[in-house]
């Protein structure tokens, strides 16, 4: 007899003694992932939000590509990067700079990597990129050019960019 857990898109399947033994650790895991929500349920709000904020900030920063420094358009193993999440990204490293979790180095370094990226390698069509794109090699993920995602991935990151990055821009 088998057992099988399932993980984000795979699935492991593996005999009953060694699913139970893997099962009891994912329970396990998911007791402290409760408590710790109980524990975050009694922050103040000012630490509530701050918590959110750090942690909104933590996917941008943490879920792109150290090819690219493109970001995943979600959580899952195989997303592919979007032009919005790149443009949220953007965003996420000016509030990131301006809230002192990286340093204006590290932005620096990110966005000019981000935008050279865009600029020179991303796949696109008549001067459109393409909404989904391979998160490392920059390739179209099989969607179509769409009109309106350069003007909108410009307008995320520019409305919310410093004038400090003006010279990367």
């Amino acid at each position: 007899s088998t057992g099988a857990i399932n993980i984000d898109d795979i699935s492991f399947e593996a005999p009953l003694q060694e699913y139970k033994k893997r099962l009891s650790i994912v329970q396990a895991e998911k007791a402290k992932l409760k408590k710790e929500l109980e524990r975050i349920s009694t922050l103040p709000e000012n630490e509530f939000l701050e918590l959110i904020s750090k942690s909104a900030f933590d996917y941008f920063w943490n879920e792109a590509s150290h090819i690219t420094g493109f970001v995943k358009d979600r959580s899952t193993l195989y997303s592919p990067a979007s032009i919005a999440g790149i443009g949220f990204g953007l965003s996420a490293i000016c509030i990131g700079d301006y809230r002192k979790w990286i340093t204006r180095q590290e932005a620096y370094t990110r966005t000019k990597k981000i935008l050279e990226s865009l600029k020179y390698k991303a796949e696109k069509e008549h001067g459109l990129f393409y909404h989904f794109v391979d998160l490392h090699t920059w390739h179209a993920a099989k969607t179509e050019a769409r009109l309106m995602e350069r003007p909108r991935m410009f307008l995320e990151t520019k409305s919310t960019t410093k004038t400090e990055y003006e010279d990367v821009l």
